[in-house]
């Protein structure tokens, strides 16, 4: 036993290092992916705070049925006092349409069927303008 007992002792003390070796390498791997998760999440959040900072698009849109076409037309005006510069995306189902628009300082612009565009209802329009919050709407 008096032989034994140092080599026993050795080999518990062996197994007892592995053990903890791997447990402190488990948690270095459980902070890691916690590091990233936190990382993600504040990169998420400050994605969405400066979205939300962003000022709105500066257009209002109105809908009125088409007097001398199909459809309705769409009235985007802007309630800038300078000249700006939008893109209008227009949806239905799997069609889509993009127009630049550029409107005066507290002018409009109407789009209908003359434009390319005639609106019915369940139409999606979307107007976007660079470092702005884009402005949208169904047509009823």
């Amino acid at each position: 036993m008096g032989k034994t007992l140092p080599w026993l002792l050795s080999v518990l003390l062996a197994i007892g290092c592995g053990v903890l070796w791997f447990g402190l390498k488990q948690k270095d791997e459980e902070i890691a992916s916690l590091r990233m998760q936190y990382n993600n999440l504040v990169q998420e959040a400050n994605s969405k705070i400066a979205y939300a900072n962003q000022p709105a698009v500066p257009v209002t849109a109105s809908v009125h049925k088409a007097m001398f076409a199909s459809g309705s037309v769409l009235q985007v005006r802007s309630t800038s006092d300078k000249t700006i510069a939008v893109t209008l995306l227009i949806e239905r189902g799997s069609q889509r349409k993009e127009m630049p628009l550029t409107i005066d300082g507290g002018l409009g612009k109407n789009i209908g069927e003359n434009e390319g565009w005639a609106f019915i209802s369940g139409d999606k329009f979307t107007i976007t303008m660079p470092e702005h919050r884009p402005y949208g709407g169904t047509i009823p």
